[in-house]
């Protein structure tokens, strides 16, 4: 198992923890209630880190689907740097998608409402699941 298949299990189990601490921290979530929080200020909020959220997942998808950058000159033909590159991608795209999660966690310890880090956690597993950990077959 390649160092960056570790490190996408690590971050797969980073949300998961951040949607337990908010439930252990918030409460259990109450899908019965509506889902906009009754306070402006929180229904701000909420609309702010959505957004957030959904941009750092769209960079973080982008990033993580990047291919190697070309080669800029002869001398790259012939002296091969290290290849790097699909890890620093790969930790780059993670990091950006479990922002998104985070933002969740920060909405629910907030408004003491445990379902938007439950709510953002998902579609942040969902995008680390699909994101390739580049360099598959040279034991990255």
């Amino acid at each position: 198992m390649g160092v960056n298949r570790i490190l996408k299990w690590a971050f797969v189990a980073s949300v998961a923890v951040y949607a337990g601490v908010a439930v252990a921290v918030a409460g259990p979530p109450r899908w019965d209630s509506p889902w906009l929080p009754p306070d402006p200020t929180h229904r701000v909020l909420l609309f702010v880190l959505a957004f957030i959220g959904a941009g750092t997942w769209a960079a973080g998808w982008v990033v993580g689907h990047m291919k190697e950058p070309p080669v800029q000159s002869a001398h790259e033909l012939v002296v091969r740097r290290p290849p790097i590159f699909g890890r620093q991608r790969f930790i780059l795209a993670a990091a950006l998608i479990e922002a998104g999660a985070i933002y969740g966690l920060v909405l629910s310890l907030v408004t003491k409402d445990s379902r938007y880090a439950i709510a953002f956690a998902v579609p942040a597993l969902v995008l680390l699941l699909l994101t390739p950990t580049g360099g598959e077959g040279q034991g990255a």
